[in-house]
């Protein structure tokens, strides 16, 4: 279960300018990773949240993280993955190797 908070120690939490903060497990239960994501607002943080839980029950949460490997890298590594004809292999290799890293 996602939980919404502010961290912060103001007085008058109406007229705070802190951000809301989201705390999400990754899948896995307790043993998952912890998350925060800041929003501007508590419905936004809310609605987050509840995406993130839904996203795990329905299995098609993405880890954020994955998003961190570079086209090339993936290119490369399908590309060990699947069989393809020598000529593909040949082209796929070359306009790999044009991307930025």
């Amino acid at each position: 279960m996602a939980k919404v908070l502010k961290k912060c120690d103001c007085r008058n939490q109406a007229c705070c300018v802190h951000r809301w903060t989201v705390r999400y497990r990754e899948p896995g239960g307790r043993g998952a990773r912890q998350r925060e994501k800041s929003f501007p607002t508590k419905r936004e943080a809310e609605d987050f949240g509840i995406k993130a839980k839904n996203d795990k029950r329905e299995g098609v949460y993405i880890d954020h993280q994955l998003g961190r490997v570079s086209l090339r890298k993936w290119a490369e590594e399908w590309l060990e993955q699947h069989p393809v004809n020598e000529s593909t292999r040949r082209t796929a290799t070359t306009r790999a190797s044009s991307l930025t890293t």
